[in-house]
């Protein structure tokens, strides 16, 4: 069923009057005025076009609102052949044109209109990490020569290493959500550490010396589910949480050398492992420009559970000699604080969505 709606974008319309289908009431031959039982109050206006029709809803004539009150108006034909097929009680209707009347077609069985929500895409990208405070780290050591006295340790903590990641993510788009599985490498940066070894003769000038070092890299995946989006645009702001598991290894070695010579004995070799599963929140800016996008923002790293595995081989004869109340292998895992802890990412993101 179809309905047809007159809408007068007149004065009369301004004023919420609606236009409606008017009767001929009376005839001037003499003048060719037709008049109408309807008027101003139904949107018979002054200059209005009206056209009359018959009873099988033909159109016979039209002419022109020449005057017209409340409830009654005055038609002006100006053809004598057309006011001659007029007759009393026949229909009028205003002539929609000249943009002042507008007719609306109304499908009452069309659906209504549907307004697309945001769909998220599928994507996979290339990022790079910058820890603001790394999720899992470890010590510089320097080594403490004992000087012949019990020590409770052998190493003193120089500083903590800093890592850098890269990786990948794919991005699964489910509706309005996100679905994002992603790996990573990372790589730290440690410092060769000299220090002191002995003074056999006494005399404060120490001829040996050790170097020491600890190089770590991890290996990292995650899943991740993005659920509250705030879009502006061009760009958006997404917040996620997620599962991260990180394998992380530290291999730390102790050499000891001696002025004027090229030779070096390994006093310790170190292998520290750590599996770390952390809480990731996820709260990144989102540029899309077509196919290609651009995120940054932060991750946070809350640790669930971490397990540390050592091994510590040592041939030093000061650690043998000297270390009280703990073993070789304490000593280095308390000093090396190879560990996971809160930490927080920079990312920087490139990626392209299909």
């Amino acid at each position: 069923m179809r309905a047809l709606i007159w809408v007068s974008l007149s004065l009369a319309a301004t004023l919420g009057v609606s236009a409606q289908a008017a009767t001929v009431k009376k005839l001037k031959a003499p003048k060719r005025i037709v008049i109408l039982d309807e008027g101003t109050k139904t949107g018979f206006l002054k200059k209005k076009k009206v056209c009359f029709y018959d009873a099988t809803k033909k159109k016979v004539a039209c002419g022109r609102v020449r005057a017209a009150k409340g409830k009654i108006s005055s038609i002006l034909i100006k053809k004598e052949a057309d006011f001659a097929k007029i007759t009393l009680g026949m229909e009028a209707q205003i002539e929609n044109i000249d943009n002042k009347d507008v007719k609306i077609t109304i499908d009452e069985n069309a659906p209504a209109p549907v307004e697309e929500g945001y769909t998220a895409p599928w994507y996979i990208g290339l990022y790079g990490a910058f820890p603001i405070r790394d999720s899992v780290t470890y010590q510089n050591l320097v080594y403490e020569t004992p000087l012949g006295m019990p020590a409770d340790s052998m190493w003193s903590q120089d500083s903590a290493v800093k890592a850098v990641g890269v990786g990948a993510e794919l991005g699964f788009g489910i509706k309005s959500f996100t679905l994002a599985i992603g790996a990573r490498s990372r790589t730290y940066s440690p410092k060769r550490v000299s220090a002191d070894y002995a003074n056999p003769d006494g005399d404060f000038y120490f001829e040996e010396y050790v170097e020491t070092i600890g190089t770590g890299k991890a290996l990292g995946y995650w899943l991740d589910f993005y659920y509250l989006r705030w879009d502006w645009g061009v760009a958006s702001l997404n917040l996620g949480n997620g599962i991260d598991m990180d394998n992380s290894s530290v291999t730390f070695t102790m050499d000891h050398l001696k002025d004027g010579s090229d030779d070096s004995q390994r006093y310790y070799d170190v292998k520290s492992t750590l599996k770390a599963m952390s809480l990731r929140t996820s709260l990144l800016l989102d540029f899309k420009f077509g196919p290609v996008g651009f995120k940054m923002g932060s991750i946070i790293y809350i640790p669930l559970s971490q397990q540390q595995s050592i091994t510590v081989e040592q041939k030093d004869p000061f650690t043998t000699m000297y270390l009280k109340d703990k073993t070789a292998e304490e000593d280095v895992k308390d000093k090396l604080g190879h560990k996971s802890q809160v930490g927080v990412d920079l990312l920087l993101m490139g990626y392209f969505a299909y």
